[in-house]
């Protein structure tokens, strides 16, 4: 399995049976400290668990001075994985959550109801997955501003 690590029993020496070292000693691994850093991150965790995913939120934030509406598509692999229409008051800032829990390519598309239009293509990787990285979109007068918090 890749980015695993294995423990193995040492080798038996001549005073020592194996049933003997089990008793007294936990069981020792081949790798040193080194290997085990470098396997860590090593392509994708195919084991990884749901609750080792920080949670990655698109984060709204609106400066203008009226409110603004509108809807937010998020897509993978051409497939929409999420619509969520969205209100949110002047000068205010306000969270959805994506569900996002795998790496890939996904990309944001913000409409807003005065006819506005962006989208902002990105990929997701383990990095992003454990710190939980957000993406913040920002409206003011003259633009809607999409980024991935870092």
């Amino acid at each position: 399995m890749s980015g695993c690590v294995r423990e193995t029993e040492p080798a038996e020496t001549e005073n020592e049976t194996a049933e003997s070292a089990q008793d007294h000693e936990p069981a020792k691994t081949n790798k040193t400290e080194a290997d085990i850093e470098n396997t860590e991150g090593e392509g994708s965790s195919p084991d990884r668990e749901i609750e080792d995913v920080e949670d990655i939120e698109i984060v709204l934030t609106n400066y203008i001075t009226s409110k603004r509406r509108g809807k937010l598509t998020l897509t993978s692999d051409t497939k929409t994985t999420a619509e969520e229409e969205f209100e949110i008051e002047i000068e205010d800032q306000q969270s959805i959550e994506t569900e996002i829990t795998e790496t890939g390519q996904y990309e944001l598309s913000v409409t807003t109801e005065a006819g506005s239009e962006t989208s902002f293509p990105f990929s997701i990787d383990e990095y992003d997955l454990n710190a939980g990285s957000n993406l913040i979109v920002e409206f003011d007068d003259k633009e809607i501003m999409i980024m991935m918090q870092e």
